[in-house]
């Protein structure tokens, strides 16, 4: 047991003097966004950041965060980094054993993927009421899970609502996601009428927010080691 505990906890000392309820917290996180507390914003900016700030009181992660905070903030960590792991392994479960025709199933993963999405868009408008993060590289990983288990939700789309010609297997929705995810075009495969063009549109857009912010975690995890390298010199 202990080996296990020192493969996934480390031997890093994670302790805070008080852990706030993430309940609470975003709740205090929307009165930040409501009185301009911290970054000064009007109009279309103002109304999009308190919709980022309530929307989280829709999907799993907040509560999921509130119940294993009670464990302490490394508890929490890993309790949420088993749930990002298991929104991967979802359509996953659903492509491998065809529980795609079942349209509460894919609405779940549709619900799932707009958890995912909300969250990147939080990453980006909320940026100034999110503490730093206790690993940027961690952070990375995270970001990278996220956009893979976005490409396998949005094959699971295509797939389960018949919306691209000719895909005989999950296999090829995969494939098909991913080439979409990473616009590189296709040869092979095409859209399924106007639905399937709208699905591709947004993936597009989705995943043009993973290459932002990639970038941006990528340089700001570059830029405090620098800082702390040349602090040391």
């Amino acid at each position: 047991m202990n080996f296990f505990k020192e493969l996934f906890l480390g031997k890093g000392e994670y302790k805070l003097k008080k852990l706030t309820p993430a309940i609470k917290n975003q709740y205090n996180n929307f009165k930040k966004v409501w009185n301009d507390s911290l970054d000064k914003t009007f109009g279309v900016e103002r109304i999009l950041r308190l919709i980022l700030v309530l929307l989280p009181y829709l999907y799993p992660t907040l509560y999921i965060r509130h119940f294993s905070g009670k464990k302490g903030i490394l508890t929490r960590k890993i309790v949420v980094e088993l749930y990002v792991v298991l929104k991967l392994l979802y359509p996953v479960i659903i492509l491998y054993f065809h529980f795609y025709d079942n349209i509460w199933v894919l609405i779940s993963v549709i619900y799932l993927m707009s958890e995912t999405l909300m969250y990147l868009l939080g990453l980006v408008f909320l940026s100034d009421i999110y503490i730093q993060p206790i690993s940027y590289k961690r952070s990375i990983i995270l970001l990278f899970i996220n956009y893979v288990e976005t490409t396998l939700g949005f094959a699971t789309i295509y797939f389960g609502f018949g919306l691209i010609k000719n895909i005989r297997n999950g296999i090829n929705a995969v494939y098909y996601s991913l080439v979409t995810s990473t616009t590189l075009g296709y040869g092979d495969y095409t859209p399924k009428g106007e639905d399937g063009q709208v699905v591709v549109i947004t993936q597009i857009i989705v995943m043009l927010f993973y290459v932002i912010l990639f970038f941006n975690k990528t340089v700001t995890c570059i830029d405090r080691k620098y800082i702390k390298d040349k602090n040391a010199i």
